[in-house]
């Protein structure tokens, strides 16, 4: 793009713009599929045959704020959908984490359990294993001083 500055009637300087592909053309179009300012001449030839959509130089700015204040009000619901998202897997994890806490505690309180009813069943098979024992020893010493 070739620049030249050209006062106007306030005595301001203004940039003409010039075409690339056509040299003596100057840019008064906007080529919103391209994205890139293009002359009359590109209206009609490699824009204007593919189908597409160009607007004023002028206008194009307007229209390019039109189209980023879409984006950002998609980014802005996209952001909160998000959030909304993430609320849900933290609350998934939470309840995940409970559960894991809640089923852990359960294991160990039934391995108590059950540990102590061994516990108590082996205390009470020793207890009478030694009953029986001393009986039976009793008998024999009883036998052996009668012989």
């Amino acid at each position: 793009v070739v620049h030249i500055k050209e006062p106007d009637s306030n005595g301001n300087d203004h940039r003409l713009m010039f075409c690339p592909t056509h040299k003596n053309e100057t840019l008064k179009y906007f080529c919103a599929t391209c994205n890139i300012p293009i002359c009359n001449t590109c209206t009609t030839t490699e824009h204007g045959r593919n189908g597409h959509e160009f607007v004023l130089l002028n206008d194009a700015g307007s229209h390019q704020v039109a189209k980023l204040q879409h984006m950002v009000e998609n980014t802005r619901q996209r952001l909160i959908d998000l959030r909304h998202s993430q609320k849900t897997v933290d609350r998934s994890y939470t309840s995940l984490q409970a559960q894991y806490n809640k089923a852990q505690h359960d294991i160990n309180e039934t391995y108590n359990f059950y540990r102590q009813l061994l516990d108590d069943r082996k205390h009470d098979l020793i207890k009478e294993l030694d009953n029986t024992y001393n009986e039976k020893q009793n008998v024999l010493t009883n036998q052996m001083q009668k012989i």
